[in-house]
Formats: C-alpha cells, structure tokens, sequence
C-alpha cells in the first residue's frame, strides 16, 4: 500500500482536530503530493470524510472502533514516555482492581511535571 507514513501523519494530526487540507499538510509535515494521495486513498477506505467549505476542502476522521483503537495506541506510547515516578502510583492503583485510569493536566504533556491529575475508575467505561 502506498502512502502509509504519510497516512499514518495526517491520521495523528486529525485525532486532535479536523483541517483544512492545506494546514494539515503544514501540521503533519508531510509532502504535498503525497499528502494529497494518502488523503484521496484515506477517503476511499472511508477512514475520513472530505467536505467543501468554500474554496477549501475539510477533513475529518470518520469515528468508529479503528479511530479509538489508534487513539489508544497513541496514548500507549505517549505512556510510556511518563517520567517513571510517576507510572508507579498509577500502576499500586491498578493493583488494586482499578480497570482503568484517567489522566489528563500537566501529567501527559510534560516531562516532570509537579502533580499527577488522574481519574481512576472502578469499571471499564468500553466493554471488551
């Protein structure tokens, strides 16, 4: 399959908000020629929508389980790049039979940050 890093750019860029074509260009940095084919293959594997707004087009990710399943795995890596003081707290909680944990704040986009802002839950919100 062609365009799959270019695709696999502009899919994380849309998890966050939907674009413009040519700011999501800018915002995965990713070519413009391949840009414009991963999203044309991207539309026609119905993982995105395409609506005209004017002169411009607007994508955004089609939701469904393969939108969450990639979030999650983007969350997953974002994890494991948690300073490791704070990954111990969070996993003495889900020893304790918390199912799954919230975090949100400083927590997720800082190397050190001062606090753990968490939600811990006692179920699974999504059933497996």
């Amino acid at each position: 399959m062609k365009y799959q890093k270019s695709m696999l750019k502009i899919y994380e860029s849309l998890l966050n908000k939907e674009n413009v074509i040519e700011e999501l260009i800018k915002k995965s940095s990713v070519g413009r020629t391949s840009a414009y084919g991963a999203i044309t293959l991207m539309e026609k594997k119905e993982l995105v929508e395409i609506k005209t707004i004017g002169k411009q087009k607007q994508v955004s990710l089609k939701k469904d389980i393969y939108t969450f399943q990639f979030k999650n795995f983007i969350d997953s890596m974002k994890f494991k790049e948690i300073d490791e003081s704070l990954k111990y707290p969070i996993e003495r909680l889900n020893k304790w039979g918390v199912k799954m944990i919230l975090l949100f704040g400083s927590s997720m986009y800082s190397k050190s940050p001062k606090d753990l802002n968490r939600i811990p839950a006692e179920r699974e919100l999504i059933p497996v």
